[in-house]
């Protein structure tokens, strides 16, 4: 028994041994651990000497003055614009300008009623004052007119210019001279012809040609009376 307790003691006193010697290591890695950081810090705080490299100057054309003012922008040219020339440069005269004219054209026109001279019978009461002896209400006359007048137009002219009474609706022409149709019987009335041909077409839509001869007729029988010469 006594060697049992014995072996015990001595066990633990070796255990203790060995702890202690375990200690002042772990404590001395524990205190390296700590100072190497700070070595590494005063490392890299050190400032390493800089070596001053002295500005390379740029070598000049010794031909080429240098100026002491610094380089200024240059300013562009901007495109030339041109002017109006000087009063002192003569000037050619602009070329007249010349107004186009609408050509003018020439026509002959006549109003008769000789027809009714033949038919005074028939002729209704109130118009014997108003039959010329001639039997021409308006002699031949030349009118001038521009391109494209109607026949229609053209009377309108004629009877304003000389003072003769006119009526006529859409075309149509129901009196001249105060002689209306029916004035001589069931069948009469105004006809008119353009260079010896009846135009049976409205006098507003007839448009007339330079040197077109116009003839206004009063016929008492539906223009079997009528000869246009």
């Amino acid at each position: 028994m006594k060697k049992i307790w014995l072996y015990i003691i001595c066990l633990c006193c070796l255990t203790a041994c060995q702890k202690s010697q375990a200690t002042p290591k772990a404590n001395l890695t524990d205190q390296q651990n700590t100072e190497l950081p700070l070595d590494k810090e005063e490392t890299q705080n050190k400032e390493e000497p800089v070596e001053e490299v002295p500005p390379v100057e740029e070598e000049q054309d010794p031909e080429t003055p240098v100026s002491d003012t610094p380089n200024e922008p240059t300013e562009e040219t901007p495109p030339a614009i041109n002017e109006a020339p000087s009063a002192d440069t003569p000037q050619s005269p602009p070329p007249p300008v010349v107004e186009k004219e609408d050509p003018v054209f020439t026509v002959t026109i006549s109003i008769e009623c000789t027809t009714i001279l033949n038919n005074m019978s028939k002729l209704k009461p109130g118009y014997q004052d108003f039959i010329p002896a001639s039997g021409y209400i308006l002699p031949m006359i030349q009118v001038e007119i521009q391109e494209g007048e109607s026949v229609l137009s053209v009377l309108e002219r004629a009877c304003q210019l000389n003072g003769i009474k006119l009526v006529a609706r859409n075309g149509y022409v129901s009196e001249i001279g105060n002689i209306g149709e029916y004035a001589c019987g069931n069948l009469s009335g105004w006809m008119y012809f353009v260079n010896g041909a009846f135009i049976n077409q409205s006098a507003s839509q007839k448009t007339l040609q330079d040197g077109d001869t116009i003839k206004w007729m009063y016929t008492c029988d539906n223009g079997r009376d009528l000869s246009f010469s």
